[in-house]
C-alpha cells in the first residue's frame, strides 16, 4: 500500500523530470508542523488562541497528522494528470476537495478515518483550514462549478482513495499518540483556526524547501526519519528555534552599557524606567512608552526585545517603524546592537523588512533569474540561503528573527489580501514594537487595534513609542490588551499626566510609570510667517541664515510646496553650485518621495551626513517634506516648517537642536518659523464643512480645528520647552472633548466642519472593518476580494509602479541604475494597472523621459515630474 502511495507526485522539479512523492512530502510538511510546534513558541501562542494555557500531549500530534492531510487534494486523478500535457480531467488539489460532493466527499473522508477525527474534537472549522494553506481562505475557490466526477476516479492503476488510505496508516506510524483513545478535544474557536491556518502555511513553505527537503531517491522507504531530522535543523537555520541564541546571553540579559560599550555612557531616563519594567510571563502585555524625540527609545526597545527573549517569553522581534526611510536607518542600528550583543557565530539573523530591500546581517542581496539569490558585491558568495530565507520574499519577512521595517508589513497581516494568516501567525512569536505611533489616520489606527488585539490575545508582547500620543488615542490602544474598556480621561486629567510616562497594560490590570524628567529642556522660540504661498520668502530667511553659518532644514507638507521653494533657493543663490545649498553627488537637490530606490536611499544617506549629529560645522540648506520629520537623526539651528497639527510639529522640532553642539553665532537658542496661510482657517471652509486650504491642508491634515487650535496655542504661548511641555501642547489641540467643544462654542462652518470631519471617520472605520481580517470572525465565512491589490495598508498609498525595458541611471550617478520607479495615483492614467510598462524612454545626461499613456514624464535631479506639453 505505501508503494502505491509513493506513485503519486506532489512536487516537479523545474525541468519537470523528476517528481518528489506525495507521502514523503507530507512527511516533511508534518514534521515541520512538529518542530515549530515543539521548539517555538507557536504551540504555546496557538493554545492561548484556543482558550488553554497550553496543548496536552496528544494535541500535538493530532495537529501534526492534519498537517500531513493538507495536500489530499493531490491524490486526485485531476491534479496528477498537471504532470503531463494533454491529460485531462485537470484540477489544482485545492478545488479538488472544496468543490467535492456527496457520495465522493464521504468516501475521501471515511478514508481520513473521519469517525477517528470527529473523537479529537474535529470538524468542518479544522478541515477547512487545513485545506486552504496556500494563503486564500477555502470561500475564495469556487465552489459553484460543478466537479467533474472522474477527477477522484481510479485510473491506469492510481487509485486515489488507497492512496489516501495509505497515508492514513502512515500517520498511525508517525504520531502514534495521535490515534490513542482520549485527550482533550482540539479547540474549535475562531482564533484557533485563523491561528491554525497560518502555522500550516509556514511550515508548508519551510517544508517545500528543496534545500532542506530535497526529493526523495528511488528506492526510499519511509521519509519521516529523515524529515524529523532535517525539519529539526530548518527550524534552528533559519533562526525559528531560538533556545541556543538565548543561552549565548548568559545568566543575565544584556545591560544597556553593553550595547554602548561608551566610556563613561549613563542610561537616560526613559530608558532605566523602561529596562526596569518586568513583563509578566503567564499573560501578553502592551508597553506604550512615550518620551522626546532623542530619549534614546529606539535603544530602550532593542534592550527591552532583549530582556523578553532571554527571559523565553519571545522568540523574535519585529520593529515596525512609519517610513522606509526610518526603518533603514533603525535596520543599521539594530545590526550594529546585534553584533555587539551576541557573540560572532551566535547571532540572530537580522533581516531588513523593506520590499525591495533585499538584505541580511547587513549584506545586501540579489535574485538572479533561476530565483536563486546571492550577494550583491561578492557574486556566488557572502549570501546565507537559511539565514536570508525570511529577507527573500516579503510574504516571510515577518517571520524573521531579527526584524526591521515598516509598519505596512504588520499591518499586512491583518488584511484581507494572500498569506494574512502566514504573516499574522509568525508574528505571534515577535516582541511587536512601533514606533513613532500618532492619532492621525483613522485607517491605520483601526488596522494597528486589530493586529494588537490579535498579537496579545495569544499571549504575546507589544511595544509602542511615541513622543506625540494623545490620551484618546492612548486609550484605544491600551484597549486592546484590557478586559474592559478603559476610562478616557478629560482633557484636564490628560494634561496633568506625567511627561514622559511608560503604561503597561495586561488583560488584569493597568498601571502607570512616571519617568524622571531628563536633565534639561530645550527652549524653542515660536515665529509665525504669513509666507505659506511665498516661496521667495522662505528661500531669502534660509538664504541668510545659512549665510551666517546656519544649518537650516526647511520641512514643507507637500512635493509641490517643496519644489517651489527648492526653486527659489536656486534663483535666489548662486545657482545649483551655490555651496549652501543640499547637494547629492554634486548635484542641488530636495528631499521628497518621488525618488527611486536606490537614489532614495543615496540622498537619505547624505542629508544625515550634511545634517546629522557628526555633521561638520558649517551652513546648509535642506529642504524636504514629510520624509525629513521622523526617525532621521538630523540637527538643525534653524528649522522654517509649514503649518501642520501640533504632534507632527512636534516630531520636526525634533529635528531642531537635536544634540548639544557649538552653534552658529544667532543661532545658540532654537528657533522654529511656522508658515501660515495669509488669511484665516474659516476662508478655506466651504459650505459643506470640507477643509481645503492648500499646501496639504485639508487632503493631508484634514482638521482644520486641530490646526486652529494649534495656531492659537502657539500664539498664546510665544516659545514652549520640550519635553516639559509636550504633554500640555498635544493635547490642548487634539483632545477629543477639546475639539468638541471648539466647534461648539464657535457654531457656523465650524459646526459643520466638525460633522464632516466625523463623518470622515466614520466612513474611514468602515472601510477598515471591511478590510480587516478579524480573527474572532468565523474563519469558514472568510472570503477574501478579487480586487485584493487595491487593499492598503495606508489609505491614499495607491501608487502605481513603472518598470523600464532596461535598466536607467540615476540623474545623481551613472554607475548606479534602477528598473522601476513608482509614480503617485494622480499621475497615473485613471484606469491604469497597478504596474505600467514606460514607453518612449530616453536617458540624456543626468535625467529621465519616458511616456505611460498620453503623459510624459520627467525625472532627474528633482524627483519625478510630468513633463509640460511642447
Amino acid at each position: 500500500m505505501t508503494g502505491a502511495a509513493k506513485s503519486f507526485w506532489a512536487k516537479l522539479s523545474r525541468d519537470r523530470t523528476d517528481r518528489h512523492p506525495l507521502v514523503d512530502h507530507s512527511a516533511d510538511v508534518a514534521a515541520v508542523c512538529e518542530a515549530l510546534l515543539r521548539d517555538t513558541l507557536l504551540g504555546r501562542r496557538l493554545a492561548r488562541l484556543g482558550g488553554l494555557e497550553r496543548l496536552d500531549a496528544r494535541q500535538p500530534a493530532r495537529l501534526c497528522v492534519l498537517a500531513a492531510y493538507h495536500d489530499v487534494g493531490k491524490f486526485s486523478i485531476g491534479f496528477q494528470n498537471l504532470a503531463q500535457e494533454g491529460r485531462h480531467p485537470r484540477i489544482g488539489h485545492l478545488p479538488a476537495v472544496f468543490r467535492l460532493r456527496q457520495p465522493m466527499l464521504g468516501q475521501v473522508l471515511d478514508a481520513l478515518d473521519y469517525k477517528a477525527l470527529i473523537s479529537w474534537g474535529f470538524a468542518d472549522g479544522h478541515f477547512c483550514s487545513t485545506i486552504a494553506h496556500h494563503g486564500l481562505p477555502f470561500l475564495d475557490y469556487d465552489h459553484r462549478e460543478s466537479l467533474d466526477s472522474r477527477v477522484w476516479e481510479p485510473v491506469d492503476g492510481l487509485a486515489p482513495l488507497e492512496g489516501i488510505t495509505a497515508l492514513r496508516g502512515l500517520t498511525k506510524d508517525w504520531f502514534p499518540q495521535a490515534w490513542e483513545p482520549g485527550g482533550d478535544a482540539l479547540p474549535n474557536n475562531e482564533a484557533f483556526l485563523h491561528g491554525w491556518n497560518g502555522i500550516l502555511n509556514l511550515a508548508d513553505w519551510i517544508g517545500s524547501n528543496e534545500q532542506f527537503f530535497p526529493f526523495s531517491k528511488p528506492g526510499e522507504c519511509d521519509r519521516m526519519e529523515f524529515a524529523r531530522e532535517r525539519a529539526a535543523k530548518a527550524v534552528a537555520r533559519l533562526g525559528l528555534r531560538v533556545e541556543p541564541l538565548r543561552q549565548t546571553l548568559g545568566p543575565k540579559p544584556p545591560e544597556l552599557e553593553e550595547m554602548y560599550r561608551d566610556d563613561g555612557f549613563k542610561a537616560r531616563p526613559s530608558q532605566a524606567a523602561l529596562l526596569g519594567v518586568e513583563p509578566p510571563e503567564d499573560s501578553s502585555s502592551l508597553a506604550i512608552l512615550e518620551a522626546e524625540t532623542g530619549a534614546g527609545k529606539t535603544e530602550a526597545a532593542l534592550l527591552y526585545f532583549l530582556r523578553l527573549f532571554h527571559a523565553g517569553l519571545v522568540d523574535s522581534l519585529y520593529f515596525a517603524l512609519p517610513t522606509r526611510t526610518a526603518a533603514t536607518q533603525i535596520y543599521n542600528r539594530t545590526c550594529d546592537a546585534v553584533n555587539r550583543v551576541f557573540p560572532e557565530g551566535k547571532r540572530p539573523p537580522v533581516v531588513q523588512a523593506v520590499s525591495g530591500y533585499l538584505k541580511v546581517d547587513g549584506v545586501a542581496g540579489r535574485v538572479l533569474e533561476d530565483d536563486r539569490v546571492v550577494a550583491e558585491d561578492e557574486g556566488e558568495f557572502g549570501w546565507d540561503p537559511f539565514r536570508g530565507w525570511a529577507a527573500e520574499r516579503p510574504k516571510r519577512f515577518l517571520a524573521g528573527t531579527v526584524a526591521v521595517g515598516t509598519v505596512d508589513q504588520a499591518l499586512l497581516s491583518a488584511l484581507r489580501v494572500r498569506h494574512c494568516h502566514l504573516r499574522g501567525a509568525s508574528l505571534l512569536r515577535s516582541l511587536l514594537v512601533v514606533d513613532e505611533v500618532h492619532a492621525s489616520d483613522e485607517y491605520m489606527t483601526r488596522i494597528l487595534q486589530a493586529v494588537l488585539r490579535r498579537h496579545l490575545l495569544a499571549g504575546s508582547h507589544a511595544l509602542l513609542m511615541s513622543a506625540t500620543l494623545g490620551s484618546s488615542a492612548a486609550a484605544g490602544l491600551l484597549q486592546q490588551a484590557a478586559n474592559s474598556k478603559p476610562a478616557q480621561p478629560t482633557p484636564e486629567e490628560a494634561a496633568a499626566l506625567s511627561f514622559p510616562l511608560i503604561r503597561i497594560a495586561t488583560p488584569q490590570a493597568q498601571r502607570e510609570i512616571p519617568v524622571a524628567a531628563p536633565d534639561f529642556n530645550k527652549q524653542v522660540e515660536i515665529e509665525m510667517q504669513p509666507w505659506l504661498d511665498e516661496p521667495e520668502q522662505i528661500a531669502r530667511l534660509a538664504l541668510d541664515a545659512a549665510s551666517n553659518g546656519a544649518a537650516v532644514l526647511v520641512v514643507r507638507n507637500t512635493v509641490g510646496g517643496c519644489l517651489k521653494a527648492q526653486q527659489a533657493l536656486e534663483d535666489l543663490s548662486r545657482g545649483p553650485q551655490d555651496e549652501r545649498l543640499f547637494r547629492c553627488r554634486g548635484q542641488a537637490a530636495p528631499h521628497h518621495g518621488r525618488y527611486s530606490g536606490v537614489d532614495r536611499r543615496m540622498l537619505d544617506d547624505l542629508v544625515e551626513e550634511v545634517m546629522g549629529r557628526k555633521r561638520a560645522h558649517g551652513p546648509r540648506v535642506v529642504v524636504g517634506t514629510q520624509t525629513l520629520e521622523q526617525s532621521l537623526d538630523l540637527d538643525a539651528d534653524l528649522l522654517i516648517t509649514d503649518l501642520c497639527p501640533i504632534d507632527v510639529l512636534l516630531q520636526r522640532i525634533g529635528r531642531l537642536h537635536r544634540h548639544q553642539r557649538d552653534r552658529a553665532e544667532g543661532f545658540g537658542r532654537a528657533r522654529v518659523v511656522v508658515l501660515c496661510p495669509p488669511r484665516p482657517l474659516l476662508a478655506s471652509l466651504r459650505d459643506n464643512g470640507e477643509f481645503r486650504g492648500g499646501h496639504g491642508l485639508g487632503p493631508v491634515y484634514v482638521s482644520a480645528i486641530v490646526l486652529e487650535l494649534t495656531l492659537r496655542e502657539l500664539k498664546r504661548r510665544g516659545s514652549i520647552l520640550i519635553p516639559r511641555d509636550n504633554r500640555s501642547l498635544v493635547e490642548s489641540a487634539t483632545h477629543k472633548d477639546l475639539v468638541r467643544r471648539f466647534a461648539e462654542d464657535e457654531g457656523g462652518l465650524w459646526k459643520k466642519h466638525l460633522d464632516h470631519i466625523l463623518g470622515d471617520q466614520f466612513s474611514k472605520k468602515r472601510i477598515a472593518q471591511e478590510v480587516l481580517v478579524d480573527w474572532s470572525q468565523p474563519y469558514l465565512e472568510l472570503q477574501f476580494k478579487s480586487d485584493e491589490k487595491k487593499i492598503r495598508t495606508r489609505l491614499g498609498l495607491d501608487d502605481r509602479m513603472v518598470s523600464f525595458p532596461r535598466p536607467v541611471p540615476s540623474p545623481f550617478d551613472g554607475n548606479f541604475t534602477f528598473e522601476e520607479l513608482k509614480i503617485p495615483r494622480n499621475f497615473a492614467p485613471e484606469d491604469a494597472e497597478d504596474e505600467l510598462r514606460a514607453e518612449n524612454v530616453e536617458a540624456p545626461e543626468a535625467s529621465l523621459r519616458f511616456s505611460i499613456g498620453d503623459s510624459r514624464f520627467l525625472y532627474n535631479r528633482l524627483g519625478l515630474n510630468r513633463e509640460k506639453a511642447a
